[in-house]
């Protein structure tokens, strides 16, 4: 999963996005509506966009490190190991909005 709504737009969102995540949002809640589940949770936070470019091409912009331990991998390890990163970085503004609604650990 890729950014949360609040990460992105910190000041304002352009009309088309806005009226995207809406959409989507209460559809979403519709249906949980429909099969009887509450999403008490509902905030910005909980409001996740989809990535567009797969994990593994973070690798080919120098995003990723080996791991080593004195010069030497570690087998144990693994390949590689990403870098902490704001993912509303790797989120592409002008893509059509995937959203996803997260955290339903507090629905009923």
């Amino acid at each position: 999963m890729g950014p949360d709504v609040g990460s992105c737009f910190e000041h304002s969102i352009p009309y088309w996005q806005g009226r995207s995540i809406v959409k989507q949002l209460l559809m979403g809640l519709q249906c949980l509506h429909d099969l009887g589940i509450a999403h008490v949770d509902t905030n910005p936070g909980n409001l996740l966009f989809s990535l567009t470019p797969p994990v593994e091409d973070l690798s080919v912009k120098g995003r990723s490190m080996s791991t080593r331990i004195g010069g030497k991998r570690n087998p144990c390890a693994p390949k590689y190991i990403y870098e902490d990163q704001p993912l509303a970085e790797l989120w592409d503004h002008k893509a059509p909005i995937d959203l996803k609604l997260s955290d339903f650990g507090v629905g009923t």
